[in-house]
């Protein structure tokens, strides 16, 4: 099941491969995770920034999107990284008992589409909501699965992880806790040779230079992308590492708040997918921002206790941008008016980047939002003192 890289090798391989094997494309994408310990839950909030067709596709996105949002599958970065929960159902009768055991686990993960939107610079985008439910049993799932797949025989191959791939194997078998959930922060931890780990990071990083200056000689473009998936994977990510000597711990996210992983892909977009998203997706996410923002006496609902509450900030600016840009005079001042009192609010609690002094200063604020991009979003969007008028804000 398992073939062993070292932990840095898995993920610049993965991040390289998105290059070269995309067919629906993004531009970026947002993922922020919100962990209900009381209630064992956790959700996960996708926002798939520029959706459009890759120009080496073989298959056209106008055929995946759809089958996409009806099997209600996942994707993340790119779709090589696309979780086919068709598949997953179908692997649910698999004779192969680990095949089988992963299936029963990720179809346990329930999706929703919640909508689609046009950002400030007119690339459109879809948002969905994960769900999983009885986060202990799927963890020690996975731990199980992770335990048992340390085993195999293919680990050997790895002559420069020797050690480390013992001292994995001894650890699996005490029932090692490779991955836990503390607060909103999920944590992979293994064990492992100081030597042999000390390599292996600088021969990874090695190659990885080497790979990208090659790439500048020859095809420019290679290179760009694959730098912006570096730089997103060493400056956007919440991730830290904690090296302890005998194990190594990446933690991603932050235990005390949700945190946004902020994904930039590639600058390059085209507009002929935008009809079959809106078409598949149906909800105009804006819209029903907007109207939940601007309606004082709403009733709650899955927007407020998910997006307005702990999902990226942007996406109440933007939702307020669109309202402000209609026709509609009255929404318009409306509109204003929050984005002038969450422009307050944002600017006294020190938000980066500053918010725009003008309300009315519509393309100031879609050069904020596009500058939000590389920024970490803390999840705290509630603001302190909350008056009536600003009481969703």
């Amino acid at each position: 099941m398992m073939k062993m890289r070292s932990v840095t090798s898995w993920i610049v391989v993965g991040v390289l491969a998105l290059s070269y094997l995309s067919c629906v494309e993004l531009t970026g994408q947002r993922i922020t995770w919100f962990h209900d310990v009381a209630n064992d839950v956790l959700h996960i909030l996708i926002h798939y920034d520029g959706i459009h067709d890759a120009k080496t596709s073989s298959t056209p996105g106008a055929e995946q999107i759809p089958e996409f949002v009806k099997n209600g599958d996942v994707m993340l970065w790119d779709w090589p990284l696309h979780i086919d929960m068709k598949k997953l159902r179908e692997n649910l009768e698999s004779q192969d008992h680990q095949k089988k055991e992963a299936a029963r686990l990720f179809t346990s993960l329930k999706t929703k589409p919640l909508g689609y939107y046009r950002e400030p610079d007119g690339r459109v985008g879809g948002a969905q909501l994960v769900t999983l439910s009885g986060v202990k049993a799927f963890v020690k799932g996975i731990n199980a699965l992770i335990s048992r797949a340390v085993q195999h025989p293919d680990l050997e191959k790895e002559k420069d992880l020797g050690r480390t791939v013992e001292r994995m194997r001894a650890a699996a078998k005490e029932d090692f806790q490779w991955i836990e959930i503390r607060g909103h922060a999920i944590r992979f931890t293994m064990p492992v040779h100081p030597g042999e780990w000390s390599r292996k990071k600088r021969t990874s990083l090695e190659s990885i230079l080497r790979k990208v200056i090659r790439d500048f000689k020859m095809k420019k473009g290679d290179a760009e992308n694959h730098l912006r998936h570096l730089i997103t994977l060493l400056t956007t990510a919440p991730v830290s590492y904690i090296d302890e000597g005998e194990r190594v711990t990446f933690v991603l996210g932050l235990e005390d708040r949700p945190a946004t992983w902020r994904i930039m892909l590639r600058e390059e977009y085209e507009p002929s997918l935008e009809p079959v998203v809106a078409e598949a997706v149906k909800v105009d996410l804006d819209k029903i921002l907007a109207d939940a923002i601007l309606d004082e006496d709403a009733k709650p609902t899955l927007l407020h206790s998910t997006l307005l509450a702990w999902g990226p900030p942007e996406e109440r600016v933007r939702a307020l941008l669109s309202a402000a840009r209609s026709g509609d005079e009255a929404r318009k001042k409306a509109a204003l008016e929050h984005l002038k009192a969450w422009a307050a609010e944002w600017n006294q609690k020190g938000g980066v980047p500053e918010a725009p002094e003008k309300a009315d200063d519509l393309a100031a604020w879609a050069q904020w939002y596009e500058a939000m991009k590389p920024f970490q979003s803390s999840g705290k969007q509630e603001p302190a003192g909350r008056t009536k008028k600003t009481r969703r804000l």
